[in-house]
């Protein structure tokens, strides 16, 4: 296995989440790290090493965070689980669904954001902005604003 373009610790998790992670969980927490750094990494394509360098502290926090969410899940299709008695409410409706390993789309917005800083040629358009390309033909449009438009587009 290749090297993530960047590193976190346990000790940098429990620093930014506020859990003291078991002795005995330590080897799982570090490798959960280790795939998200490598799968962020593997996102930022080219400009890894460039984001990395430019925003460790970033990657850090969005690897913790990522590790933390995924962690805090219950298994797919449990709503809600007890110990004392042992008690599990299975989520009927979600059954089917599965916890994919992947970033959300929170992720990639910033991921995004970083990429255009520091690599703009290499960006992907996250979509969360609004677009427009008005056209009109035959000079100035008319002051009223639609009489004047013969095409006009918007995209997201």
């Amino acid at each position: 296995m290749t090297q993530p373009c960047f590193s976190v610790t346990v000790a940098d998790y429990e620093l930014r989440t506020g859990i003291d992670v078991p002795e005995s969980m330590e080897p799982t927490v570090q490798i959960w790290l280790d795939d998200t750094a490598s799968l962020i990494c593997l996102y930022l394509g080219d400009c890894a090493d460039e984001v990395a360098a430019a925003y460790p502290d970033v990657l850090a926090a969005l690897t913790c965070s990522h590790v933390r969410a995924q962690s805090s899940r219950p298994a797919p299709g449990v709503r809600s689980e007890s110990v004392g008695s042992t008690s599990i409410s299975y989520d009927t409706d979600r059954l089917a669904e599965t916890v994919g390993f992947g970033l959300t789309a929170d992720e990639q917005n910033v991921l995004n954001q970083l990429l255009a800083v520091v690599c703009p040629d290499q960006a992907v358009d996250s979509g969360g902005g609004v677009s427009q390309i008005g056209v009109t033909w035959g000079g100035q449009p008319d002051p009223s604003w639609a009489s004047g438009i013969d095409v006009w587009v918007v995209s997201r």
